[in-house]
């Protein structure tokens, strides 16, 4: 009969085996939990990379023309996470988008962005793209894939793994959008009879009142898209920041009286600055030259001219002699700084019945009126006086291909501005 300690001995080893698989076990258990859950982490950070990278792409397909394939490249290329070859400095929106735990930039080549004029496809990079480019498709690292090593499952002979992503987003009609604060009254009452597009016609210059009058002293009026807290203040921050954001699109909103001041914050977007107003917190767009009957006799379709050779050459304000205009107190700006600027003069606006004004209208509150739909107008010039703004009617923003894309909420039966939107 074998003694106690001779059995304990010879059980020794069982043991040691038993705590050598048990260890095995856990270590790939861990595998599983630590490395699964760094990679399906690295999966979300690469699709919030091309979900950005689509969107910001898609933003530039309201414009087709010239460069079109580059712009949209470039922009989603910086906002998904990289910095385009040759473009110097980078933007300060790059880089931030990143994976690996927020340890590695996203590696977005051009051929990794893609478009096409329908959903199904196929995705490809004519230069210049169709005009019925409709769909940008972006998959980072697709050109060229990234693995990560596992921390764990190396013991089971798993060293690495790869995730991988894409997006496909449009320009689509919003619910809700950014615009500026003028109301453009609607020359008739129906949007499709006698005339189409509310009797606006696409490259007519349109001209109003910087003032109040119930659309009586022009063709539109300032409009206040917080009836109960509006003002002076709030209309000045609108013209010279980005807009009234998250705005539905068949809101009640009110009637601005005079503003005198506002001039000087509708000026910024031409690069004018005076008193506190700076390009820092004020930024201006890609030109600032001047529609006016002197600069532009024909009095109407100058916007293939703004975009090229205008915005393609940086052209500043041309000066008062040349714009027939007569600006006092305005700081100007060199060609270098409208580069550096952003798409501030092609703008959406909202088209109202400035005759509803003189009555009520049953879905809005006292002194209210609906927003009827969303024009796209070109800022023509800068304010000279209290009076004078002239707008170019561009078409309606909510048509397929309008210039006037820009932020806002989606969703179906929008009739606002074309915002970027995904679709896949």
């Amino acid at each position: 009969m074998a003694q106690p300690d001779s059995l304990r001995r010879k059980q020794g080893g069982a043991v040691a085996i038993m705590v050598g698989l048990a260890i095995f076990v856990l270590v790939a258990v861990i595998g599983l939990v630590l490395d699964l859950g760094h990679l399906y982490i690295a999966k979300t950070e690469l699709q919030n990379a091309a979900d950005a990278c689509a969107l910001s792409a898609a933003r530039e397909l309201s414009d087709l023309s010239g460069d079109a394939l580059s712009r949209a490249t470039n922009a989603g290329i910086v906002v998904g996470g990289g910095c385009p070859a040759g473009l110097v400095p980078c933007p300060d929106t790059a880089f931030r988008n990143k994976i690996n735990l927020q340890g590695a930039t996203v590696d977005v080549q051009p051929a990794d962005v893609a478009f096409a004029s329908t959903l199904a496809g196929p995705y490809s990079r004519p230069d210049p793209l169709p005009v019925d480019t409709r769909y940008v498709r972006c998959a980072p690292q697709e050109t060229n894939p990234t693995s990560f090593v596992m921390w764990f499952m190396g013991v089971m002979g798993i060293s690495s793994g790869s995730v991988s992503a894409e997006a496909v987003a449009r320009l689509a009609p919003s619910q809700a959008a950014c615009a500026i604060p003028l109301g453009l009254c609607a020359p008739q009452d129906d949007k499709g009879s006698p005339l189409p597009n509310w009797g606006f016609v696409e490259g007519n210059w349109y001209d109003g009142r910087f003032g109040a009058g119930g659309g009586s002293t022009g063709s539109y009026n300032w409009i206040d898209f917080t009836p109960t807290a509006g003002g002076a203040n709030e209309l000045k921050a609108l013209l010279a920041g980005e807009g009234q954001c998250e705005v539905p699109t068949s809101q009640c909103v009110g009637e601005q009286g005079e503003k005198e001041g506002a001039a000087n914050a509708w000026n910024t977007r031409f690069g004018l600055y005076k008193g506190s107003y700076d390009p820092a917190d004020n930024r201006m767009d890609w030109t600032g030259f001047a529609y006016t009957p002197t600069s532009w006799p024909a009095g109407a379709n100058a916007y293939a001219n703004f975009l090229d050779p205008q915005r393609t050459s940086h052209t500043p304000y041309q000066g008062d002699a040349a714009s027939g205009l007569s600006l006092h107190g305005f700081r100007t700006s060199s060609p270098t700084a409208h580069a550096a600027g952003a798409d501030r003069r092609v703008v959406a606006a909202p088209v109202v019945r400035c005759q509803d004004w003189a009555g009520s209208v049953p879905q809005c509150s006292q002194q209210t009126i609906p927003i009827r739909d969303w024009a796209c107008v070109l800022m023509l010039n800068p304010i000279d006086g209290p009076d004078a703004v002239t707008l170019e009617f561009l078409g309606m923003a909510s048509e397929i291909g309008s210039p006037c894309a820009t932020l806002g909420m989606p969703g179906g039966g929008g009739i606002g501005p074309q915002v970027p939107t995904l679709v896949r």
